[in-house]
Order: structure tokens, then C-alpha cells, then sequence
């Protein structure tokens, strides 16, 4: 399918909502507006950094609801969780902390590891921007391929919690399989319907358009061990 009308977006920083000028791009999509449309964007080598915690504190922190319901998301990864909280570090900066029901000290976030940190910044966004779309880039970058399976369950259950429609990049055939098997899920299964793969592609006048495919075509690609790619 050839996506016709092409509108300008503008991929928002994961903590501030600052246009950062290298994510300005163009998508083609029947589905908007022919409108400029501002998508918050969790970017390719982001890191934990000062700015997480300001982006926790402004927008989750706050409301007991978003804090409960990132708290039980957080569970997939670490299912001891009691808390998170903001303490000082030697510098007097700001941090989060995580208390467990197997420590008896609370430890930095920073100590979890790149799955806890990078699950912690995506749920955080999708938390604070309910009803709108999101994009992810490079979902399984740094993530442990045992942990992808859950990591997707994660991730699109608050999706849909919040009623947010994920856009999400990998050049991983691996990623996409992971994510076949979570819509596979008994209490996912309904939602294939809403997953759609789309390829960039470049016809011969070297022009970008986008191929899409459903959750069915996908499956079957991957189920007969076919490129879903190509």
C-alpha cells in the first residue's frame, strides 16, 4: 500500500519538549492531517541523565496514578519494586532511587542496568502523554534479546492503558519476532488487528514511500522463516 499525503513532524525531546533540529523528518501516513503534528520521541542513544529526573518529577511524580501505574509496569523488570524515589548524590544533584523488597537500601536507578533505565524512560513517556502518539527509535538497542518478549508486552499493554498509539523503529528481524510473539499472547491477541509493519522504500526514481503490512502478513513471513523486509 502506497501512503499518499505527507506531512511534516517534528520528533519532540523525551524530557522537555524541546524540537531537537536532527529529528526534524517527513512521514507519509493516510492517518493525520495535512498538518504539522509534534510526536513525543524517546530518540536512539538517549541516556539516563539529569533531565530524566526532571522529567519524572514534572510529569509523573506528581500524580499518584502515573506513579502507580509506572510503578507496576516496572514490575516485567524488576518485580521486587516497592518505589521510586528522588534523592541527593554526592554533588547534591538530583537522582532516582529504587527501593526492593530483597535490598535493605534503597540503589540508584543508574545500578539496574541499561533494560531497567531504557524501560523506565519509554513507560515515563507513554504515562505522561496519554491519548496521543509516541515514537520510539530503536527499541531493541541495548536490550537483551531474553528480555525482549516481555519488554513489548511492556510496553504495548501502557500503550494501551493510555490509549497511545506507538511508533516504533528497528532494523532487527529478531525485534519484529519478539513482537509477533507478544501480540500472540492470549490477552493481546485482540489488538493484532491495530499492528501494521511499514517499510520505507525507495522506488526507481529514487523517491521514499512506504510499504505496509499486517500483523497477518507479518506472521506469516516470519512463521515461514521469509525476510518481512523485502
Amino acid at each position: 500500500m502506497l501512503i499518499k499525503k505527507k506531512i511534516g513532524v517534528e520528533f519532540l525531546n523525551f524530557e522537555s519538549g524541546v524540537v531537537q533540529g536532527n529529528h526534524h523528518t517527513l512521514i507519509d501516513t493516510e492517518n493525520f492531517n495535512n498538518s504539522k503534528v509534534e510526536l513525543p520521541y524517546y530518540y536512539f542513544g538517549k541516556n539516563y541523565s539529569h533531565e530524566t529526573v526532571e522529567f519524572y518529577t514534572k510529569f509523573i511524580q506528581r500524580f499518584n496514578d502515573k506513579k502507580a501505574g509506572l510503578k507496576e509496569c516496572l514490575k516485567t523488570l524488576l518485580p521486587l519494586l516497592l518505589s521510586i524515589d528522588i534523592s541527593l548524590d554526592e554533588n547534591d544533584s538530583p537522582i532516582l532511587m529504587t527501593s526492593q523488597s530483597n535490598r535493605n537500601v534503597a540503589v540508584p536507578l543508574t545500578f539496574l542496568g541499561d533494560g531497567a533505565k531504557k524501560l523506565f524512560g519509554i513507560l515515563s513517556l507513554i504515562i505522561a502523554n496519554p491519548n496521543e502518539r509516541v515514537m520510539i527509535d530503536e527499541l531493541d538497542n541495548g536490550i537483551h534479546y531474553s528480555r525482549l518478549n516481555d519488554f513489548w508486552k511492556t510496553i504495548i499493554k501502557a500503550a494501551i492503558d493510555n490509549d497511545v498509539q506507538l511508533f516504533i523503529t528497528t532494523h532487527s528481524k529478531e525485534c519484529l519476532q519478539y513482537f509477533k510473539e507478544a501480540l500472540e499472547e492470549t490477552e493481546l491477541e485482540k489488538y493484532q488487528k491495530d499492528a501494521r509493519l511499514f517499510l520505507l522504500k525507495k522506488d526507481k526514481g529514487g523517491d521514499t514511500f512506504a510499504k505496509t503490512i499486517s500483523f497477518e502478513g507479518l506472521a506469516h513471513s516470519l512463521d515461514y522463516d521469509n525476510e518481512p523486509r523485502d
